[in-house]
């Protein structure tokens, strides 16, 4: 199955000419990263819906063929820090900036809040960054944060997981009910194709090492119950078999990690459920991790992030999650392949389709000032946005073991113009 990216508005084309003439400046925050080298790679075919675009990092931004010079405005380096985040409010307002899209690993909280104090600037944010263990300081930010007035909207945790899964719960439970518990899985299985290398992630590396190798396991049992368990995160895996057989037929089934994650801390808390999330890697990988951590410390340079700029990468990002009811199981689940990549990994395609949800999301101006997760976006063009861009399997499998049905999710909207960012990409599904 191929698939592009494409951007819709649900609305008649003068509805459109408002809101292609309403154009936002936007700053794009960890602008050197991985993430945003995707970004901007699908920037070709709706560079006309921006106005400014200001690229920031405390990173020279590298050299990529794929990224368009006259597709931004200017790139200024900058670490954004307690010490200099006066000097970046100064340039979000030299600039004139309506949206900034934070796709970097500065602190959340620091850089969010003076966003906040700005009042007409929105925040666009992929995870919560922070170098506390996320279940202690999250919580607590996410209640002041929503205690505070806020004049335009704001859209925390959207990416991918965070982001995306959140819709599929969202979705889930709104058709089905609320379940027992809520398990989310993820198999990234991306090495190189002509040879395999154990010390590559597809993510930034800091967050990756602080979340597998720092950080303990942890999971969300119900609302405002957060569990960290003894050991860290990477030195206990669980069998993934239970969930990726009914997508992806393996030799040998992966185990994944129980990681702390946003959408674990904001499903539970919205639906009062239990909530975890189980992740795996490339099988040289996950060896390669459990050595680091008989180590007193890790270094950076012990992983090296790769973007796939070359298309020399194979396998898949593979995510799901599971719903469980008394009766049945629902899941939802998506793969992308990294050969359908022409120049980023599946898994950083995955995470900007979560982004450019909620830019349009707030480009369509029907949702009202406020801070936002993705579960709350439901009836928007959020969700709308990601079936639409990510092909997503429903199944229904009762627990005698028949299974009940497997279908597409389609969108519920009836598309009058589109906007193709020129990617075709296998979704990478199996059936």
């Amino acid at each position: 199955m191929w698939f592009g990216l494409n951007i819709y508005f649900d609305s008649d084309m003068s509805k459109l000419s408002v809101v292609m003439s309403n154009r936002k400046n936007v700053l794009l925050l960890g602008a050197s990263g991985a993430m945003s080298a995707a970004f901007l790679h699908h920037l070709r075919s709706v560079r006309d819906t921006f106005g400014d675009l200001v690229l920031l990092d405390k990173r020279i931004l590298p050299k990529d063929p794929f990224i368009i010079r006259s597709h931004y405005s200017d790139f200024i380096q900058m670490n954004v820090t307690r010490r200099t985040i006066g000097k970046f409010v100064e340039v979000i307002n030299s600039k004139k900036i309506d949206v900034v899209i934070d796709l970097s690993n500065a602190d959340t909280d620091l850089v969010s809040e003076a966003i906040f104090g700005l009042e007409n600037v929105s925040y666009i944010g992929s995870s919560f960054s922070n170098r506390e263990p996320l279940g202690r300081v999250m919580p607590p930010w996410m209640t002041k944060i929503r205690k505070m007035t806020h004049k335009v909207p704001h859209i925390l945790n959207t990416g991918m997981n965070s982001g995306v899964v959140n819709i599929w719960a969202a979705y889930g439970i709104r058709k089905y009910g609320r379940p027992k518990g809520i398990v989310e899985f993820e198999y990234d299985s991306t090495n190189f194709r002509e040879k395999i290398r154990s010390d590559i992630v597809t993510w930034n590396i800091e967050d990756f090492l602080e979340g597998l190798i720092a950080d303990p396991a942890a999971l969300a049992v119900g609302r405002n119950i957060f569990v960290e368990k003894k050991h860290k995160a990477m030195s206990k895996t669980y069998p993934l078999r239970t969930y990726l057989q009914h997508f992806v037929k393996l030799d040998r089934y992966p185990r994944g990690a129980m990681v702390a994650h946003e959408e674990c801390i904001t499903l539970a808390g919205k639906y009062d459920v239990p909530v975890r999330y189980l992740y795996a890697l490339h099988p040289a990988v996950m060896r390669y991790l459990k050595g680091l951590l008989k180590k007193r410390s890790v270094c950076i340079s012990a992983l090296e992030l790769v973007r796939n700029s070359e298309n020399n990468l194979t396998g898949a990002d593979s995510i799901g999650m599971q719903l469980e009811y008394e009766d049945k199981y629902v899941y939802y689940f998506n793969s992308v392949k990294n050969e359908s990549m022409q120049c980023c990994t599946a898994t950083a395609y995955q995470v900007i389709v979560g982004i450019y949800a909620a830019f349009f999301s707030i480009l369509d101006s029907k949702i009202k000032a406020g801070v936002y997760l993705p579960e709350d976006l439901l009836d928007t063009i959020y969700s709308r946005f990601v079936f639409h861009n990510l092909p997503t399997i429903e199944k229904v499998i009762l627990k005698s073991g028949k299974v009940e049905k497997r279908k597409r999710v389609q969108p519920t909207h009836a598309v009058e113009d589109v906007f193709d960012l020129g990617t075709r990409v296998s979704s990478g599904m199996h059936s």
